[in-house]
């Protein structure tokens, strides 16, 4: 990626006091405060909601933490009065890189925690395909972060069961590009 690219990346963390194994918000209003973020910041925008917390990346050249954190607490304090968030704001891409590979080794550590993490990361992949900046530099230190855990340990937490998950994936999207070829050809017969 361009230095440039890596600068403008940034993040927020958001994450509930305590250790609690809920969602934050839960999935369609997750999908909301993503529309919703996505109109005032642009498109490049990742939200991976889970159980731990919820990871926001961005790319833009202005520093949006403060009005994700603000409009973050309005969604959640509409669900729960008293909830408590805390908030890491990572505002360059080498930070965000290396939290982002931090949060992967520590997972790693934890192998249901792990495989969760790793099936959400590869739905939002399959989500996100649009992404030209966040998506690649996610997914790019997600696979550089899995290949160097299996060089030091011989292998990953349930790698089967990932790799599974991946080809699952994989073939989704195939399948979408064979049937957008066979749209083509058949609209190309036609005219």
């Amino acid at each position: 990626m361009k230095f440039q690219t890596i600068k403008n990346l940034k993040s927020v963390t958001i994450k509930a006091s305590g250790f609690k194994r809920n969602l934050i918000i839960p999935p369609n209003l997750a999908k909301q405060f993503l529309f919703f973020l996505q109109e005032n910041i642009g498109n490049e925008i990742i939200l991976v909601n889970t159980n731990i917390g919820i990871q926001i990346f961005y790319y833009s050249t202005k520093n949006y933490s403060q009005f994700i954190k603000e409009s973050m607490l309005f969604y959640a304090i509409k669900l729960n009065q008293n909830v408590r968030l805390n908030f890491t704001n990572q505002l360059d891409g080498n930070q965000v890189r290396k939290q982002f590979k931090n949060a992967i080794y520590t997972f790693s550590q934890y192998p249901r925690l792990f495989l969760a993490y790793s099936k959400k990361f590869i739905q939002i992949k399959k989500e996100n395909t649009q992404s030209k900046i966040v998506m690649p530099f996610l997914n790019t230190c997600f696979e550089k972060t899995i290949t160097s855990i299996i060089e030091k340990n011989g292998m990953i937490p349930f790698q089967n069961e990932l790799n599974k998950n991946k080809i699952k994936a994989l073939e989704s999207e195939i399948n979408k590009k064979i049937l957008f070829n066979l749209y083509d050809d058949i609209k190309h017969h036609l005219n």
